[in-house]
C-alpha cells in the first residue's frame, strides 16, 4: 500500500491516506520529460537601465569631475600632501633600495610604475610638503594626471554600479557630483 501524505489543517503536519501501491516494473521505467509550455516561458527582458537621460547624465557629470580635478594640475609645482608618502616610497621603488612601510605595496607600486613610463628615475625624493620640483627632477604633472584620471574613472564606475542597480540617473548623477567635489578635487587640496 502506497502512503500518500496530505496537509492537515495547521498545514505543518501531514495525514496518511491510503493509496495504490505502483507496480515495481514501473519505478525502473524512465519517462520522457514534457515541456510544459505555460509554465516555462521564456524570461522577461529586463529594461535596459541606460536610457538616453542616463548616458547624458553620465557623460555630464564625468566632464565636470575631470574638469574639477584637471583644474590648476601643475600648481602648485612643489610637493604636496600625500606626494611625500607615495612619490617618496615610488622614488624607493625605482632606485631599488629598500625600504618598510606598514601599508601594502600595490598603490605606490602603480604610482612608480606610472614615473618609470614617465621617464622618472628616483633621483628626486618627495621629502617634504613644500619641496620645489626642479625643472626635470620628476615628471609630476604627468604623474598626477594619472591620478585625476584614476579619480575620475572611480566616479564612473561608481555611477555605472548605481544606473546597473536601477537606482534613477538623477540620483547617480547626484551621487557623482557629490564625489566629483568632495574633499579629494583639486578645489580643497590648493
Amino acid at each position: 500500500m502506497e502512503v500518500k501524505r496530505r496537509p492537515t489543517e495547521t498545514g505543518t503536519r501531514a495525514g496518511i491516506v491510503p493509496g495504490p501501491q505502483p507496480n515495481s516494473a514501473h519505478l525502473h521505467k524512465t519517462t520522457p520529460k514534457h515541456h510544459d509550455t505555460t509554465a516555462a516561458q521564456s524570461p522577461q527582458k529586463q529594461a535596459n537601465p541606460w536610457s538616453d537621460l542616463a548616458w547624458r547624465v553620465f557623460s555630464t557629470v564625468l566632464a565636470i569631475a575631470f574638469a574639477v580635478r584637471l583644474y590648476r594640475l601643475g600648481s602648485p609645482d612643489q610637493v604636496v600632501f600625500d606626494e611625500v608618502h607615495f612619490g617618496g616610497f615610488a622614488s624607493h621603488y625605482l632606485k631599488r633600495e629598500y625600504f618598510f612601510d606598514v601599508h601594502p605595496p600595490l598603490g605606490k607600486m602603480l604610482i612608480a610604475g606610472i614615473g618609470y613610463v614617465a621617464g622618472f628615475d628616483g633621483s628626486f625624493r618627495f621629502e617634504k610638503i613644500g619641496l620645489e620640483y626642479a625643472t626635470g627632477s620628476a615628471p609630476y604633472r604627468f604623474m598626477r594626471l594619472i591620478m585625476v584620471l584614476f579619480g575620475t574613472g572611480s566616479i564612473a564606475f561608481s555611477m555605472a554600479s548605481l544606473i546597473e542597480m536601477g537606482i534613477s540617473p538623477m540620483a547617480a548623477g547626484f551621487a557623482g557630483i557629490l564625489m566629483a567635489f568632495g574633499t579629494t578635487s583639486r578645489l580643497y587640496m590648493d
